[in-house]
């Protein structure tokens, strides 16, 4: 895969849109995000055989409509969650690398939102539940200052290439957040549980087995997911208050995709035994 470089990424962010970057830009940054979108949208996202013959600019095109779409959150704008993106980069470190690499992680991570809820909306349409409401991915789930969007909370970036003393604190961080999700667990609602697993494994949420066992319909169901989450990052909050932003932020964002995780693990079976046919 492609490598990308800090000057793409500011170039991209200035102009706000990958058409009116440079053909360096474009290149660099195309090449390395079609790929991640093809393998995220695959089998899910109704023009996913489209994209697989399109160019990998026109699939980053792609990405950027549906999350100009998406972006529609009260306060929040197609420009707003691009500055979300700079200050977090700034804030990850002085090397170019830093920052190089924390746009590829949360780039990755919005690549791996869409991904996720094109597939719910394509669900939706097929099952008429299109009425119910879709939160976006862009609002907060608190009401601190530069808190967290959802759209951080459900994707897994990938962790890999660190040196060996960054290894080290990276592996601690993933035993605090593995902890603090376990703990939080036991404080769960089993509706709770099952939207979130619901979430990581992008399962629908109007499966009737699901509704049966949270005991609620689609509608209440709908809205656990948030929810849930909310309640958990509030709890995390609480837990660091003295903590940098940074570091906190990455407790937050790791905890929450080990809490999906073993949510996910509770969710009934999709193919139910010959027996209750």
């Amino acid at each position: 895969m492609r490598q990308t470089t800090l000057a793409a990424w500011l170039e991209w962010k200035k102009t706000c849109a990958l058409r009116d970057c440079t053909d360096e830009t474009k290149a660099a940054l195309s090449e390395w995000g079609a790929p991640i979108f093809l393998n995220q949208t695959r089998n899910t996202y109704a023009r996913s055989e489209l994209l697989l013959k399109a160019s990998p600019v026109e699939v980053w095109y792609e990405f950027e409509a549906i999350v100009q779409e998406k972006t529609r959150t009260p306060g929040v704008t197609g420009r707003e969650w691009k500055n979300h993106l700079l200050r977090c980069a700034q804030a990850s470190g002085p090397t170019h690398d830093d920052q190089r690499i924390t746009f590829e992680k949360m780039i990755t991570k919005r690549l791996q939102w869409e991904a996720r809820e094109s597939a719910e909306k394509e669900r939706r349409a097929r099952e008429g539940t299109k009425d119910v409401k879709i939160v976006s991915g862009d609002e907060p789930t608190s009401d601190d200052p530069g808190a967290i969007p959802f759209w951080e909370l459900y994707a897994d970036a990938d962790h890999g290439g660190l040196d060996p003393a960054t290894a080290v604190a990276d592996a601690q961080l993933h035993d605090i957040a593995h902890r603090d999700a376990e703990v939080w667990l036991t404080k769960m609602e089993l509706r709770e549980k099952l939207a979130l697993g619901c979430k990581h494994v992008k399962r629908s949420l109007a499966d009737p087995a699901v509704l049966s066992m949270a005991g609620c319909k689609h509608s209440v169901f709908n809205e656990e997911p948030q929810k849930a989450m909310r309640r958990f990052v509030r709890f995390l909050e609480e837990q660091y208050p003295d903590e940098d932003a940074r570091t906190r932020r990455e407790l937050i964002s790791r905890a929450a995709f080990e809490l999906c995780h073993l949510c996910a693990t509770m969710l009934p079976s999709e193919n139910p035994p010959a027996s209750d046919l």
